[in-house]
């Protein structure tokens, strides 16, 4: 059971997490933000980020898809000083008015719960074991087969035309790649990689903070 906690107004702190989620799934954007400002005047401003995360992926998916970059962009806002509550409480109202779908939850509890089971007499299938695996050299495939059905799209956006669909054959077959030279490999070895904080990096620093405060924090 969770660790009993009670907030700044007396409420137990697990039935206003519980109250903020739901409230997002059903589109009441006055109920979210009072039980989010109940968490926030409590000292739970971290835990309420975790939470936002989790709903991203949980209620919403592809229904909306550019939405978790958006909700990192405001968490990363809201920890720089300057976007502060007003990214948090805008990254609330993107979630409450956003489309949802319960997809990505559905398709984890099924998939994980049930693997064992559908892996019963699952086979790699045939359009898999192309060049690069190890089966597939052994049937002498090459890059013909890969672009047969190697790399077979489904479906295939047409909102882009994709000039070089028609020389990327001749492209890989018949020309070296220059960046399998040693020269490039020698140029290049120094190169490091970017410096800008990870979402795991923020989170980690985060539940530090959390730690420290004795709230509850992301895992």
């Amino acid at each position: 059971m969770p660790m009993k906690r009670q907030t700044e107004s007396g409420y137990d702190f697990w039935e206003v997490s519980s109250a903020f989620q739901k409230s997002i799934r059903r589109g009441l954007t006055d109920d979210a933000l009072f039980w989010a400002v109940e968490l926030s005047l409590s000292g739970y401003e971290n835990y309420l980020w975790k939470r936002m995360f989790v709903i991203v992926s949980e209620d919403i998916g592809p229904a909306e898809p550019n939405l978790p970059a958006t909700i990192d962009a405001l968490y990363r806002s809201y920890l720089s000083g300057w976007g502060g509550r007003l990214a948090l409480v805008h990254a609330i109202l993107l979630l409450c008015q956003a489309r949802k779908s319960r997809i990505v939850d559905n398709a984890l509890i099924v998939h994980y719960r049930k693997h064992h089971q559908k892996s019963k007499g699952k086979r790699i299938p045939d359009w898999a074991l192309d060049k690069h695996t190890s089966a597939g050299k052994r049937m002498n495939r090459g890059f013909e087969h890969f672009f047969a059905e190697g790399a077979k799209l489904a479906n295939k956006t047409e909102r882009y035309d994709d000039p070089y669909d028609a020389e990327v054959y001749e492209a890989i077959t018949q020309y070296d790649d220059p960046t399998e030279t040693p020269r490039f490999k020698a140029l290049n070895k120094n190169a490091t990689a970017s410096k800008t904080p990870t979402p795991a990096s923020l989170f980690d620093a985060a539940n530090r903070a959390a730690e420290q405060a004795g709230e509850p924090h992301s895992e």
